[in-house]
């Protein structure tokens, strides 16, 4: 996740993550904001290869990357 960033960052992203269990549960949660999209799509990856290593709690997962534009503006 992005600690610091460039001021003229105009977007920033973040995975979403979504685990569905063998019941037909799913749980989904987002990682992030990152500054780039890089670094959001290797999170799914991750997540994804995480999930297929973990046999003994058998689960699918699968994500997406979003993107929101950014419009920053003074709180006082």
């Amino acid at each position: 996740m992005a600690r610091d960033m460039n001021l003229d960052t105009p977007e920033v992203f973040r995975a979403v993550i979504t685990s569905t269990y063998e019941d037909g549960r799913t749980s989904t949660y987002a990682v992030g904001p990152f500054s780039a999209r890089g670094p959001a799509s290797s999170a799914v990856t991750r997540e994804r290869r995480s999930a297929e290593r973990n046999r003994w709690r058998p689960y699918t997962v699968t994500g997406r990357v979003e993107r929101a534009v950014l419009t920053w503006e003074p709180v006082e």
